[in-house]
């Protein structure tokens, strides 16, 4: 096929490296600075992100250097092969200022609308933001409440959605500009994500791009998966021009016109470019879990 190689010798399949990702289960679980594991295809490494960053005259490296130290000496041999620590933030912004397919909510930001099997249409957030939400567009000072209709917050799922009071959404959402909307041609299910350039819009940050680093991501810090052991199924986002922050949790994740994910969480230490370490999303796909499907214009 045109444009397309095969590399033999690749340490792992993408199979093989989740299945050993899922391995680790509790022994990393447990420990209580690190914050996720995925397996890094390009360099073949497996990579532990991990809260330690450098202090005082410690180097980057003693720091490294110290935090795989304290890892148990039950994970398997092939872990880790590389660390990256990071600071990691999860809350949601408090209530401020509010969305539409990418507005501001309360405590965070509107994602794609959807609707259900029965027609009502409603647009979706993120789970761990809470049930009770109002939204408001951006040249508009007028919060519009919404209704909770089911969330799932489990292993692989983050989301939930609301209805509006005339349960009319539109398939349309906010990208790089806060007047002008786009509108949902299509998506991009969570096998076809590796590698792609992707942005997103968050009530905290605005709108920013980054690259999809794995689609096998397994966040591990507290409560991440709502009690659960997260699965290697989440989708980490990097790169030099990204922003995220809390506040920005619910929000879409997009390429043009089609729908990625739904913003989950993030390392970071601002709003800025160089407060973002990565982010999280949960794959498009996964709003299956709440009997819903997208709009589309």
């Amino acid at each position: 096929m045109p444009g397309v190689a095969l590399e033999a010798g690749a340490r792992f399949s993408l199979i093989e490296a989740e299945k050993i990702i899922d391995s680790t289960g509790d022994t990393l679980d447990t420990h209580g600075a690190v914050e996720g594991v995925f397996y890094d295809a390009t360099n073949e490494k497996f990579v532990l992100d991990m809260v330690g960053a450098a202090t005082g005259d410690r180097s980057a490296e003693e720091v490294t250097a110290s935090l795989r130290a304290t890892l148990p000496a039950s994970l398997p041999a092939s872990l880790p092969g590389e660390i990256r620590s990071a600071d990691i933030r999860l809350t949601p912004e408090s209530a401020a200022d509010g969305q539409r397919g990418g507005l501001r909510m309360d405590t965070c930001t509107s994602g794609f609308s959807v609707r259900n099997a029965a027609g009502i249409e409603g647009i979706l957030t993120v789970g761990h933001c809470g049930n009770t939400q109002r939204y408001r567009y951006y040249n508009s000072s007028t919060w519009v409440p919404t209704s909770f209709r089911s969330q799932a917050r489990n292993a692989s799922s983050d989301v939930q959605w609301h209805t509006r009071p005339s349960n009319v959404a539109h398939p349309r959402f906010h990208a790089s500009s806060t007047t002008a909307t786009r509108t949902v041609t299509g998506r991009v299910v969570r096998s076809g994500q590796n590698g792609d350039y992707v942005c997103h819009r968050g009530k905290a940050t605005g709108y920013s791009c980054g690259t999809v680093s794995t689609i096998s991501y397994r966040p591990t810090w507290d409560n991440a998966c709502n009690g659960l052991t997260c699965a290697a199924t989440w989708i980490r986002v990097s790169g030099a021009n990204l922003k995220c922050y809390p506040g920005d949790s619910g929000g879409p994740w997009f390429n043009a016109g089609r729908a990625y994910g739904i913003y989950k969480g993030q390392s970071s230490t601002g709003t800025g470019t160089a407060g973002c370490n990565w982010a999280v999303y949960m794959a498009i796909n996964y709003i299956s879990n709440i009997n819903v499907s997208l709009l589309y214009g």
